[in-house]
């Protein structure tokens, strides 16, 4: 028989504490870590020894292919911007050319 007050033999929390998780460990700071840091947030989800394996799979896919997508996105939209401004110079560059004469 065993004393309520002396540690189980494998335990990694102190008595009274079997549920206690580290703050970086919890469900909520997983998710701001990988809303904030992107790919780099999966890291303590991949460490959390309570979520299953399947879980992390399906969630570090999704991020992935997120990040993926809005990279893509990015190079996109970044390419119409260089587009455009080429086209503001040469209208510009045309008028100053071409100056108008008003009498």
């Amino acid at each position: 028989m065993t004393s309520t007050n002396e540690k189980e033999v494998g335990s990694k929390y102190p008595p009274g504490e079997e549920n206690h998780e580290k703050w970086y460990l919890k469900p909520v700071s997983i998710l701001g870590a990988i809303l904030l840091f992107g790919p780099l947030g999966l890291l303590p989800l991949w460490f959390r020894p309570k979520t299953k394996l399947w879980a992390k799979i399906l969630v570090s896919v999704v991020v992935i292919g997120l990040t993926v997508l809005m990279t893509y996105e990015t190079v996109n939209v970044y390419r119409k911007m260089i587009t455009h401004f080429e086209n503001i110079s040469q209208i510009y560059e045309s008028s100053q050319q071409n100056p108008k004469t008003t009498s």
